[in-house]
């Protein structure tokens, strides 16, 4: 278990040592991050300049 303010490949771990709630599982992360699929991407295609951009800016919005 890591640190508070450790970083690992799941981002920066936010826990306090009794309780090892972690920053990406609160914000449930694995599954936010799975909702980006460019659409060219299940063409087959190479991802259109700043596709993902534009994803992430969409949710953010419909989100806010």
């Amino acid at each position: 278990m890591s640190a508070v303010g450790d970083h690992s490949e799941h981002g920066p771990q936010y826990s306090t040592p009794s309780d090892g709630l972690y920053y990406g599982d609160y914000l449930q992360l694995e599954k936010l991050l799975s909702c980006q699929e460019p659409q060219s991407a299940k063409q087959g295609l190479e991802p259109a300049h700043d596709e993902t951009l534009f994803i992430i800016i969409h949710q953010t919005y419909e989100l806010w």
